[in-house]
């Protein structure tokens, strides 16, 4: 029985959708149509941040966010590899039963989320979902607020540095998960308050 947070937020992918490779393959596209060299998965975990731009323009100096979220869009029917992360379906219905409040806090696009929320069968577990989400910190202090959550209460479960910083910000838990965009060593040197390396300890960290 899962006992521990009350209101558990969740990163969408790296966390619950395993699309790294995916990514990878996304990332890489984009690239090469700006004249940049493909990435390795290796690199991109070495050096994936968020907000996204930061990363991005590492390569691409003068890339705007408009500029990238319409080429991304575009580019978006043509990765569709990405599979629920093992476990986690299990997970997420064991939350529901044990009255958990459920949230997501995402940069994903909608129409591939909520394409993939109806695929791995996760509909109508989420209390509230924030897409699209650059900079989560204005989303998550936002749905805090609305919300009303207990702070106490509350835990942000994210795959990159971002997710702790964030949950640092609004006075909140983390935890970190290592099988998404950012390598493990990234993810401790952000000081998160708890490290999963697999959905069982992520479930032992929730009791």
């Amino acid at each position: 029985m899962i006992m521990g947070f009350k209101n558990i937020l969740f990163d969408w992918s790296g966390v619950i959708s395993n699309n790294v490779d995916d990514h990878v393959d996304h990332v890489s596209y984009l690239f090469e149509n700006h004249g940049v060299k493909r990435i390795t998965k290796r690199e991109l975990r070495a050096k994936w941040t968020q907000p996204f731009m930061k990363f991005y323009n590492q390569y691409i100096p003068d890339w705007t966010l408009d500029e990238h979220k319409r080429e991304y869009a575009e580019a978006s029917h043509l990765f569709q590899t990405r599979r629920i992360y093992p476990g986690m379906h299990k997970l997420v219905l064991e939350l529901i039963k044990e009255k958990k409040n459920l949230y997501v806090v995402s940069s994903d696009l909608k129409t591939p989320f909520y394409n993939e929320l109806k695929r791995y069968k996760l509909e109508n577990c989420f209390k509230k979902i924030m897409l699209e989400s650059h900079d989560k910190i204005e989303d998550l202090l936002y749905l805090i607020k609305t919300e009303k959550l207990n702070k106490n209460e509350t835990v942000f479960i994210g795959d990159t540095t971002h997710e702790t910083e964030c949950a640092k910000k609004a006075g909140i838990k983390s935890i970190a998960v290592t099988w998404g965009m950012t390598s493990p060593s990234r993810l401790k040197n952000a000081d998160p308050d708890f490290v999963a390396k697999n959905v069982k300890e992520l479930r032992s960290i929730l009791k």
